[in-house]
């Protein structure tokens, strides 16, 4: 959904299948203020049979800190991998260096 527009036409939709295949006469407005968001990533480390798709909408801070956690992880990840990369770089760059000078 690119834009506000989009996603009002989404909660019309959402509430309208809620409204046919449940009989709750949901208003897509609901949606706005109640975010669906369902996730499997909560149970970090756990086997993959282990993983279950559940309702995170339910405590929103519990997933907005285990976003900052994996955010730091990647940022971690991330810049030690280019960190090797300048290295590799840099140790290229003085080896063919060595070779022109001669």
């Amino acid at each position: 959904m690119i834009n506000e527009e989009d996603k009002l036409s989404f909660y019309a939709i959402l509430a309208e299948m809620g409204s046919k295949f449940f009989g709750d006469n949901i208003e897509s407005q609901f949606f706005v203020q109640t975010p669906i968001i369902f996730g499997d990533f909560l149970k970090m480390g756990a086997p993959k049979e282990e993983k279950l798709y559940e309702d995170l909408s339910i405590d929103l801070k519990k997933v907005g800190n285990l976003m900052k956690d994996v955010w730091i992880v990647f940022c971690r990840i991330t810049a030690k991998t280019i960190y090797q990369h300048i290295q590799s770089y840099s140790n290229c760059k003085s080896t063919i260096k060595q070779f022109i000078v001669k």
